[in-house]
């Protein structure tokens, strides 16, 4: 899936998915960011390039969470041997689901941006590893 399927991809779940958000449940949305805020603080951990950019995601899905009045625990999980193209590839499946469970458009657009975000770090990760960066992963 290319970059800009998966920007299509979020904005066409954005549009789709604000209509209901007023009848949605806040706890179901801080579920969903509770699970992402986890994936990241595990991302964060690995040495890799990336890991600025996933403390900012986590940060930002606090913020998120912070607003619907939950706390997120703040003990990542330490990485494993996963390469960071893999990594990225389960972060990006993540996000794509998280944006099917998602009723806050607020929170829907920011998951999009992250998605997209983690959509370039398997991009480049993909690339120094000398892997076509547009093939999936195996």
């Amino acid at each position: 899936m290319t970059r800009r399927h998966l920007m299509a991809l979020g904005a066409a779940l954005v549009a789709a998915r604000a209509t209901p958000a007023a009848a949605a449940p806040v706890d179901d949305d801080g579920d969903v960011l509770l699970r992402l805020i986890a994936l990241e603080d595990t991302a964060t951990t690995a040495d890799t390039g990336a890991a600025a950019h996933e403390r900012a995601h986590a940060q930002a899905m606090r913020t998120l969470l912070d607003a619907l009045g939950r706390r997120a625990p703040r003990e990542p999980a330490a990485a494993g041997d996963e390469p960071e193209a893999a990594r990225e590839s389960r972060l990006i499946e993540a996000y794509a689901a998280a944006l099917l469970e998602l009723h806050d458009p607020s929170i829907l657009r920011t998951a999009g941006t992250i998605l997209a975000s983690h959509s370039q770090h398997r991009v480049r990760a993909r690339l120094e590893a000398g892997l076509d960066p547009f093939t999936s992963d195996p």
